[in-house]
C-alpha cells in the first residue's frame, strides 16, 4: 500500500506527493516539502481555496523567502548566487556545501558546491542567467552584484 506524504516530510528524492502535483506549487514553484513553507500551505482563502494557488499570495510569500534567503547569505561574496541557490535547495544545504569547500578555494569552487546540489545542479546559474536576459532585454545595465 503507497504511504500518503504529509507536508515537511522527509522523503527520497524519487517520491512526489500523493496529490501528483509536484514538490513546486504555484508561480514562485514554493517546495511543499519545505518546513519553511508549512504555514503557508495551511492557510486556506475564505472561498476554501488553499492560499498557494492565489497568484498574488504566492507570489509575495515567495519573494518575503527569496529575500531572507539572500539576507541569510549576506556576509558572503555572491548572496544573490547563494540566495537562489538556498530559495532552490534550502538555506542549511547551502551552507553546508559552502562549509564542505576547503578554505582556500576561490569563489567559483565555492559557487560551484553550491549549484551541484541545486535542481540540475545549475539552479542559481540559472536563475541569475535569466536575471540578466531580463535586463538586456530591459536595456537594464547588469549590476555589479557577483553574479
Amino acid at each position: 500500500m503507497a504511504k500518503t506524504l504529509a507536508p515537511g516530510e522527509l522523503v527520497p528524492d524519487i517520491c512526489m506527493p500523493a496529490d501528483g502535483l509536484g514538490w513546486g506549487r504555484g508561480l514562485m514553484q514554493l517546495d511543499w516539502a519545505d518546513p519553511d513553507n508549512l504555514a503557508f500551505f495551511a492557510e486556506v482563502l475564505p472561498d476554501g481555496t488553499p492560499a498557494w494557488q492565489d497568484a498574488r499570495r504566492n507570489i509575495l510569500f515567495g519573494a518575503e523567502k527569496l529575500s531572507r534567503c539572500i539576507h541569510a547569505f549576506d556576509d558572503t561574496e555572491a548572496p544573490e548566487f547563494f540566495g537562489a541557490a538556498a530559495y532552490n535547495a534550502g538555506r542549511d544545504r547551502v551552507h553546508e556545501a559552502l562549509r564542505s569547500v576547503r578554505a582556500s578555494a576561490d569563489a567559483q569552487a565555492r559557487r560551484d558546491a553550491v549549484d551541484h546540489i541545486t535542481t540540475g545542479r545549475n539552479y542559481a546559474t540559472d536563475v541569475l542567467e535569466r536575471r540578466n536576459q531580463y535586463r538586456r532585454a530591459l536595456g537594464t545595465p547588469k549590476e555589479p552584484d557577483h553574479a
